[in-house]
């Protein structure tokens, strides 16, 4: 019904501001908290996957002993494999 579809609009309203929030903490500075959480959003929600696998690539090379960057990258890069 109606509220399904009000609460889908909000969330795609709410996934472009956590977007435009994480891209604006990075002009600030590389964070690879930041670039980490950015790379997952695109990938997952925007079906961005190149944009998120260079934030991902970037994440690592910031932190590269942080083994959570290292996972989510390969999801990401499996995510994009398996589109059509």
């Amino acid at each position: 019904g109606m509220a399904k579809v009000k609460g889908a609009i909000k969330t795609l309203l709410d996934i472009d501001k956590a977007i435009k929030l994480l891209e604006t903490g990075l002009r600030h500075g590389e964070d690879p908290i930041l670039l980490n959480r950015l790379g997952v959003v695109v990938a997952t929600k925007k079906r961005q996957f190149l944009r998120a696998q260079e934030l991902l690539q970037r994440a690592i090379e910031l932190a590269p002993q942080n083994p959570v960057y290292t996972h989510n990258l390969s999801k990401i890069l499996g995510l994009a494999a398996s589109r059509d």
